[in-house]
């Protein structure tokens, strides 16, 4: 399961984002498949979907520690005071 999720999700990135792969983690039980990069995370219930919810977490959470990383800002809204 690791595995193909990290292939879709370099897929999909295709050098928008760098994803360490040592960052990455999937724990599968007989129910859930849970997902970690860089400290964010979630729980995915099984299904037949399952792995393509879990790349599209994997893309999001390495778009957002890119940009954390190199300190750009996701918001694209007005300025918040």
């Amino acid at each position: 399961m690791r595995s193909k999720v990290i292939r879709m999700a370099e897929a999909h990135l295709a050098g928008m984002a760098v994803l360490d792969l040592g960052e990455v983690r999937v724990t599968e039980t007989p129910s859930t498949v849970e997902v970690e990069y860089k400290g964010s995370a979630i729980e995915l219930p099984l299904s037949r979907t399952v792995a393509d919810n879990a790349a599209r977490f994997l893309i999001g959470a390495a778009v957002c520690a890119d940009a954390q990383c190199s300190g750009r800002y996701l918001y694209n809204g007005p300025i918040i005071d």
